[in-house]
């Protein structure tokens, strides 16, 4: 209970902090998806975001191994792996083509493939 606690938390500051890092007002238009990677799973992801305005994408690393994400486009993948050591948050914003399904997905790094916390969101935002 504690863990899944923890998860819903990260999850919960991800959405905050992605908001307040991105600058939104209350009246700005969002959707989002989330995803809660759990110490029992090797990887999780979000559903797609269908893009109209700019994307935008955080992930924070609750656990204690690395752990690493990738953006997808339509399914395919978009740029390489990015890697998010433990304690650290990393997000940022990037151009989307309108009508195109955006998601995140989230892998554990350590030894044995499960073991991570972690928490993502992927946005598609107007101000």
């Amino acid at each position: 209970m504690k863990k899944i606690f923890s998860v819903l938390l990260a999850v919960v500051l991800t959405v905050v902090s992605f908001g307040l890092a991105n600058g939104e007002a209350s009246a700005a238009t969002a959707t989002n998806r989330t995803v809660a990677l759990s110490s029992s799973e090797p990887t999780d992801s979000t559903t797609r975001v269908v893009a109209n305005y700019m994307g935008s994408w955080s992930v924070v690393n609750t656990g204690k191994y690395n752990v690493s994400f990738r953006i997808f486009k339509n399914g395919d993948p978009i740029g390489g792996y990015t890697t998010v050591a433990p304690g650290v948050r990393n997000g940022t914003n990037f151009a989307t083509t309108p009508g195109a399904g955006y998601s995140l997905r989230i892998y554990c790094n350590s030894p044995s493939g499960t073991g991570c916390g972690a928490a993502g969101v992927i946005a598609n935002y107007k101000n």
